[in-house]
């Protein structure tokens, strides 16, 4: 009996050591090796367009109109003892003042201030009589308008130049009557206006200009434009602009209003990495003066999906345990990365797979080939026609034909889809919020809507997949003057 027992265990533990023998021993399958893919070179894309807006920057006269009311003051010029003849005896002081509100108007493409003015005038006489001292006074009244016409325009360093037209027409010419004589002050007055408009005029460009401060204002703006606007936080989207030029029109004279035609030229570009705070804006360019005026606002936003936030979606979108391969086995997807080749995409796929109808798994690189499309009225962008690459293909024939019977280039597929949708309605919604009564400045309120949305076939670049989004509308901006 004692010898029966050892003898089955004699048996046992050779059938040990041999089984644990045949697995140490046994040669272990190679990792699928895959030749890496020739990588074709990216198509030449055209020159990304920039948006053109188009910004009609209305001024209404009610609204200037009260600018210059706060702006010129209401007592105007003054004079006290000028002399009205060679002798010396008569001479005259005078006061000259605004009466009632002034107005605006717009007549043949040319800007009309009247300025109704009221003066008060003091004639005195001296002289002497039989040797003694004489002297009368007597004083006056008198009202008339003042009109102003001007043409405004625009220097390239971000001046207004007024060129002005002026002339009077009178509502009570002032007359006087001193021993006899009769004195026309009317003439005296437009004498004296002549002179003080002629002393005042080379200052008017450089006042406006020192209250406008326009080169300031615009650059300020100029400078905003270039802070990213997030869209999306899941994933992450962000609007950047880049802008290039201003473009001005001369002034467009309406019947309520001053139209100053503008249309910006900027890069606009929706990303999902954030751009970088290194991004530096350019200089606020010299304006530009055409002739021909734009009314229409075309804003092409590229929406770009980098690889990167493409191999983190696929990577998120891949289930925990793998997919499940025919008899059983699965295979699970431990890394993904992306190349651009041609107008299509390369999937690098490194795996490991168990069957349970193998004694050991395998693992490896596979290389899977698609075609991106943009699916405009889901607002998707997908990975399509995914199979495997020609080298992939070799390679499993020759070590792992099983992997070739599962459909990993299917399920790879169905999940190699990129939600745009929220971000174009976002995207959108940020124009439209934009062009909704928005003060982009201090007495500047921009309004406008988006009239039509037009998308692109899906461009592949070399560090990105770009869908190129087409908005056109119509934008305008009040203007109010700020109080002094």
């Amino acid at each position: 009996m004692e010898r029966r027992r050892k003898w089955i265990a004699g048996i046992a533990g050779a059938v040990v050591l041999g089984v644990a023998g045949f697995f140490l021993l046994m040669p272990r399958p190679e990792p699928v090796v895959v030749d890496a893919p020739e990588v074709r070179p990216v198509p030449t894309l055209p020159a990304r367009e920039s948006s053109m807006l188009a910004l009609p920057v209305e001024l209404p006269l009610r609204e200037l109109e009260h600018y210059c009311e706060r702006q010129i003051p209401i007592g105007l010029f003054s004079q006290k003892d000028q002399g009205l003849d060679d002798d010396g005896h008569f001479s005259i002081s005078s006061i000259v003042s605004r009466d009632r509100s002034l107005s605006l108007d717009t007549k043949s493409d040319a800007l009309h201030l009247n300025l109704p003015l009221r003066f008060m005038a003091r004639i005195a006489w001296k002289d002497k009589i039989l040797g003694i001292p004489a002297s009368y006074h007597e004083t006056t009244r008198g009202s008339m308008v003042l009109h102003i016409g001007a043409r405004p325009r625009f220097t390239p360093d971000w001046k207004v130049q007024t060129s002005p037209d002026i002339s009077y027409s009178w509502q009570k010419r002032p007359t006087v009557k001193a021993l006899g004589t009769l004195i026309q002050v009317s003439g005296l007055m437009e004498h004296f206006l002549d002179r003080e408009i002629d002393r005042i005029l080379p200052t008017i460009d450089r006042r406006l200009n020192s209250t406008l401060q326009l080169h300031d204002t615009i650059d300020e703006q100029w400078r905003r434009l270039y802070e990213p606007i997030p869209l999306s936080t899941s994933p992450d989207i962000w609007l950047q602009a880049r802008p290039r030029s201003l473009t001005v029109w001369p002034l467009q004279m309406e019947q309520d209003r001053v139209v100053l035609p503008v249309r910006l030229a900027t890069y606009l570009e929706v990303v999902t990495e954030k751009p970088s705070a290194d991004i530096r804006p350019e200089p606020l360019p010299p304006m530009e003066e055409r002739g021909d005026v734009a009314d229409v606002s075309v804003l092409h936003l590229p929406l770009q999906v980098s690889y990167g936030a493409l191999e983190r979606h696929l990577m998120e979108a891949m289930p925990p345990q793998g997919f499940s391969l025919p008899n059983g086995g699965r295979l699970k997807l431990d890394e993904l990365s992306c190349m651009p080749s041609g107008g299509q995409l390369i999937l690098r796929a490194r795996f490991h797979a168990e069957a349970p109808w193998r004694l050991f798994g395998t693992h490896g690189t596979l290389y899977l080939v698609g075609t991106p499309r943009f699916d405009r009225a889901a607002g998707e962008l997908s990975l399509t026609d995914l199979e495997f690459h020609a080298n992939t293909t070799n390679a499993l024939l020759q070590g792992a034909a099983w992997l070739l019977k599962a459909p990993i280039a299917g399920q790879l597929e169905q999940r190699a889809v990129f939600p745009l949708s929220e971000d174009i309605r976002e995207a959108r919604a940020t124009v439209d919020r934009s062009l909704r009564e928005v003060a982009v400045a201090p007495g500047l309120q921009l309004s406008g809507e988006i009239d039509e949305v037009r998308f692109s076939d899906v461009l592949v670049e070399e560090a990105a997949l770009r869908i190129d989004m087409h908005l056109v509308g119509s934008v305008r901006v009040r203007y109010t003057p700020p109080l002094p």
